[in-house]
Parts: structure tokens; C-alpha cells; sequence
């Protein structure tokens, strides 16, 4: 055999035989926490494993956080975790874990956590009345406050509609968009509240409707769809002083 070649066949011999010495450990890096964590996401209705839910694992003490997503038998792990507790969130745009999970990984241990159980978002509903919505009123601005039940949603942006009452046309398609994108959680928005200025006049009728969009199911294209969703219908007339 060509001397050359038999050099480069003892090179890989030898470093086969190295890495097949090796523990994991030391071949990915020595010092590394060795803390495990793993689970099934199941539906809270059939009990049944679901598949490509993405969750998130994030160490409470230092909110470093990990991704993985569910296996077609419902399983995920997480490993090279730190000894420490554990928030675990399962994510999906029409699925919602009802409950916290929290777990402790203690290292090199595996930690079970016990069966994390989806269930459907719902729609978010947003409504607005007359009494309580009008927060203030002048002859040139109104002040209003939306309430929403989110359904666990994951809720992009808020606002209101409206459009004189003298113009005929669906105030939902056709009015003047007040948008609200001051961030929050969508988990905990249960109201929102803006003053609309624009185009405001006095002693005037205008109809008004609130909305929320939402994210819910994918494109034919693949990408996370947007429905918006409205509330009831109020007329609000502005003072003539």
C-alpha cells in the first residue's frame, strides 16, 4: 500500500478510536450541565399525543430558554440543563396548555414532567357599550375603553372603528381606524383604552365598533393567518360645547 495513503488510514483509525473512548460529555464539552427534562403534550379532551407543538423551556432564575417541539407520539426533551426550576410553555396559535408548569431539573437527572394538556383557544370576543366604554367626551375627541375576552389567543393589535352616522356604509369596512399597538400580553388584556381625536367634530352622531386581530391557523402559503373580530356597534354623539 502507497505509504501516503497508509498514514491517512491510521489517522482516522486512531481518531475513531479516540471519539469511540470519549463520553458524550467530553466530546461536546467537558463541564457542560448534564440536566434533562422530558414529556408528552397530549389533548386535554382525547388524551391523545399531538404532534410539532413548540415549547418553550425557560430557566426561572436566569429566563435563559430552550426550544423544542412535540414528536409525532407527542414526546419532547430538553437537555443540558442547569440544576433549577423550569417554566414550561407549550406555543401554538389555536392551542393553549390551562395550566402553569414548573418543574425542578436536578443535574444529571432526567426530569419527568407530568403529561402537559392542550386544549382549543376561542375566539376572542371584544365588546363595548355605551355607559361604561364612554370614558370622556368633549365636542372634538372621545375618550373610549374596549373590554376583551381573549380565549387565550395570542392577540396582535387593538383599536377602534368609527364613521359618521350620516355615511351609510359598514363602519367595520369602511370607518376610520383608530390603532392601539401599545404592547401586552395577550393572556392578560382583558380591556384597552385611547382617545380619538381625528376627524372628530361636534354635535355630531358617530357609530362605533371595537376590534381585536389575532393570530389563528396558517395560509395556504404557510404563514401564521390574521382575523380580526369586532365588537358590537355604539353610537356616540359629541357635545355642541
Amino acid at each position: 500500500m502507497n505509504t501516503k495513503y497508509l498514514k491517512i488510514l491510521i489517522v482516522l483509525i486512531s481518531t475513531l478510536t479516540l471519539f469511540s473512548s470519549c463520553k458524550k460529555d467530553d466530546i461536546f464539552g467537558p463541564g457542560l450541565p448534564s440536566g434533562r427534562l422530558s414529556g408528552f403534550i397530549k389533548s386535554e379532551s382525547t388524551n391523545q399525543p399531538v404532534k410539532d407543538i413548540y415549547i418553550i423551556v425557560t430557566d426561572t432564575i436566569s429566563k435563559s430558554m430552550y426550544l423544542t417541539y412535540s414528536k409525532v407520539d407527542g414526546s419532547f426533551t430538553v437537555s443540558r440543563l442547569a440544576t433549577g426550576k423550569y417554566k414550561i410553555v407549550p406555543t401554538n396559535d389555536s392551542l393553549y396548555c390551562p395550566t402553569e408548569i414548573i418543574v425542578d431539573v436536578t443535574n444529571p437527572n432526567n426530569t419527568i414532567v407530568p403529561d402537559i394538556l392542550i386544549k382549543p383557544t376561542q375566539i376572542p370576543v371584544v365588546t363595548i357599550n355605551p355607559v361604561t366604554s364612554i370614558v370622556a367626551l368633549t365636542k372634538t375627541s372621545m375618550q373610549l375603553k374596549a373590554f376583551v375576552n381573549h380565549g387565550f389567543s395570542t392577540v396582535i393589535t387593538r383599536g377602534f372603528k368609527y364613521l359618521k352616522t350620516s355615511d351609510t356604509r359598514d363602519v367595520t369596512l369602511s370607518g376610520t381606524t383608530k390603532n392601539i399597538t401599545t404592547a401586552s400580553d395577550p393572556w392578560t388584556l382583558n380591556e384597552y383604552t385611547t382617545t380619538i381625536t381625528s376627524t372628530v367634530t361636534a354635535n355630531t352622531e358617530f357609530k362605533v365598533v371595537a376590534y381585536v386581530t389575532y393570530y389563528r391557523g396558517l395560509t395556504s402559503t404557510g404563514a401564521r393567518k390574521v382575523n380580526t373580530v369586532y365588537s358590537n356597534t355604539i353610537i356616540i354623539k359629541t357635545p355642541a360645547i
